[in-house]
């Protein structure tokens, strides 16, 4: 590990590197506290390396690999994991039988979906809300421009194809 990168615990610790680097974002203790925790919960911590940019490291590793990683990116990381894990607990919680006890995974679910009332509170401040709706206005635009030649039917075979085609870039959700 880099003697100078330092690793972010605390929610404050966070929060006072955005107030350098990130100032745009409104985010609160608990919101950081979020962040740090689902990184941790994935093996990773957010850290500044020795020239105080944000990295994230890899923590199940023998060497912490870290790498450069922006704000916008660790909302988005930890969005798609609130995702994935509220997916799973529901999935989990319609396969039990009526006699199983339910509690523990109804009070994870209900925890994740508030998480999830946060994080996209978040995901709204990064850039990627710019770029999805920059694709649908482009999507949108060739749509109208195909329905006049090919008819309705062709252009929303069109239209589909592209939106599987042309994902958001980044990873944004």
């Amino acid at each position: 590990m880099d003697e100078k990168m330092h690793f972010m615990t605390e929610p404050e610790e966070l929060l006072n590197w955005m107030k350098e680097h990130e100032e745009f974002k409104v985010m609160n203790k608990e919101d950081a506290q979020i962040l740090l925790n689902y990184m941790e919960g994935h093996d990773y911590r957010l850290g500044t390396d020795k020239d105080g940019s944000l990295v994230r490291v890899d923590i199940n590793t023998d060497e912490y690999e870290a790498e450069p990683y922006s704000l916008d990116d660790v909302i988005d990381i930890v969005c798609e994991w609130n995702d994935e894990l509220i997916r799973y607990t529901s999935q989990e919680l319609n396969e039990l039988s009526q006699g199983q006890d339910k509690s523990s995974l109804e009070v994870k679910l209900a925890s994740l979906k508030q998480d999830e009332i946060r994080l996209d509170k978040m995901f709204e401040q990064t850039k990627y809300p710019a770029e999805i709706e920059a694709l649908a206005v482009q999507l949108a635009d060739a749509f109208i421009e195909r329905l006049g030649l090919v008819g309705i039917d062709q252009s929303v075979k069109e239209l589909t194809d592209s939106i599987r085609s042309e994902p958001v870039k980044g990873g944004a959700r």
